[in-house]
């Protein structure tokens, strides 16, 4: 049984042990994934542990892959699993590192049979969607996921499902017959936690918008005993994002008023708020016709030849703490739905530059620019 730790020092020397390991190369596997699961549990998250972390694994990998190409020990399967969770909770992005789990998961799923833990396999590939590593369908993925399902792994385990499917939805990946297993009456009276609860309703929200014909896998009834937090928070989300009220100030000073900027949860399956303008060809910002954020498909471009910005503000905690531009995987996620509901999202770092911008036809023209850059980022 591990407990979170308070000691700081304690905590400090466990992480120098870490760290010396790069080179020194004398901690054991098993005392290495303690430690690991230690800092993890106590909240203690460094860039200098996160890069001794990935060097030694990495070394250690791609010297096993050269001699044995078929297969790993557990107990790499395990490192892999403790140090993906280490990196996915303190958000530290390590191309290399990333690579070489998806290189285990292939080896996994090349195999006549599944030689290590369903769990961890999952926990694994959680962390590479998770931190943005991977943001389309992975076939080798699937087909393991098939199997295991095969093998009953998800039996009379809804929780596991939730695990599989909610990271799933986030890279647009909806398998129809785990969906239909899994959103069932009794699964459903199950999985009481408030974090089933989110990922639940954040897989039935992307499901309804993005798949057709639409419709929601929870019913109203179902919806309506969510608790209200599931929905996003402006106190908390503002908080979260100091920045967030500065962009909506700015642009205040560049309107006649306030029907040309709002401030909306367009996705509340998200949490994340967002800032909307409306722009015409001549990137003028325009008003905002009301019930325009209501529905699919209500405001005509056309119409108007208007263009809707959907200005995504970033907090720390949605960007990588080595890469501070590099996203992690929800803003790639609602950037797609977003698309999908005609607005055009425009990424906003959590220390941006809007502020600085001086003149009224500049913040537009940095807004578009902002956007065209975004567009790029999705589709790299």
């Amino acid at each position: 049984m591990f407990i979170s730790l308070k000691n700081i020092n304690l905590l400090e020397y466990i992480a120098q042990y870490i760290i010396n390991d790069e080179k020194k190369k004398f901690l054991s596997a098993v005392d290495k994934q303690n430690f690991i699961k230690i800092l993890t549990l106590s909240n203690y998250g460094k860039i200098n542990i996160a890069q001794s972390l990935a060097n030694r694994f990495n070394q250690s990998f791609e010297q096993h892959i050269q001699t044995n190409l078929y297969s790993f020990s557990y107990e790499i399967v395990r490192m892999t699993m403790r140090i993906g969770i280490y990196f996915s909770i303190f958000h530290y992005y390590s191309n290399q590192f990333f690579q070489n789990c998806l290189k285990l998961i292939e080896l996994e799923s090349n195999s006549s049979r599944p030689l290590y833990r369903a769990k961890d396999i999952i926990q694994i590939m959680n962390t590479l969607i998770y931190m943005g590593y991977i943001r389309k369908q992975n076939f080798k993925y699937l087909e393991l996921i098939h199997t295991y399902h095969q093998m009953n792994q998800f039996n009379n385990k809804p929780e596991r499902l939730v695990d599989v499917l909610a990271p799933l939805a986030i890279i647009n990946c909806f398998p129809e017959n785990l969906l239909e297993e899994l959103f069932t009456k009794e699964n459903l009276n199950q999985l009481i936690e408030s974090r089933m609860k989110e990922k639940l309703f954040f897989i039935s929200e992307s499901y309804k918008l993005l798949c057709s014909p639409q419709r929601s896998l929870l019913d109203q009834n179902y919806l309506k005993t969510l608790p209200h937090h599931l929905f996003g928070s402006w106190e908390i989300e503002k908080r979260k994002r100091p920045y967030f009220s500065i962009v909506i100030q700015r642009l205040l000073e560049c309107v006649p008023n306030r029907l040309y900027v709002k401030s909306a949860f367009l996705l509340k399956h998200f949490k994340s708020p967002d800032i909307i303008i409306c722009l015409n060809t001549k990137q003028q910002p325009q008003i905002i016709p009301n019930g325009m954020m209501k529905s699919i498909g209500y405001f005509d471009e056309n119409e108007n030849e208007c263009s809707l910005y959907a200005l995504q503000v970033l907090s720390e905690e949605e960007v990588c703490v080595n890469e501070p531009f590099r996203p992690l995987s929800l803003f790639y996620s609602k950037a797609y739905q977003l698309q999908k509901l005609k607005y055009i999202p425009v990424i906003i770092y959590p220390n941006d530059s809007l502020h600085q911008v001086k003149t009224t036809k500049e913040v537009f023209e940095w807004i578009v620019q902002r956007a065209q850059t975004t567009e790029l980022l999705t589709l790299s």
